[in-house]
């Protein structure tokens, strides 16, 4: 799904660099885009943290056993 929120975001950037398409006309205007960039930041610290205790505990258990 990242992937190919940066492909499509990605494809679209050339147009706009190329004058074909302002920058102000391709910004979206829609409502309530604080509210969703807030929730995606929490969501993504969430995972990051939740990720860096895992990877630490893996280490931490294999330093123990010896594997």
């Amino acid at each position: 799904m990242e992937s190919g929120w940066f492909v499509t975001e990605f494809g679209r950037q050339p147009w706009i660099v190329y004058g074909i398409l302002r920058t102000s006309a391709a910004a979206t205007s829609a409502p309530a885009l604080g509210l969703t960039f807030a929730a995606f930041v929490v969501i993504y610290v969430g995972l990051a943290i939740t990720s860096a205790r895992l990877l630490l505990a893996s280490a931490r258990h294999n330093r123990e056993t010896g594997s």
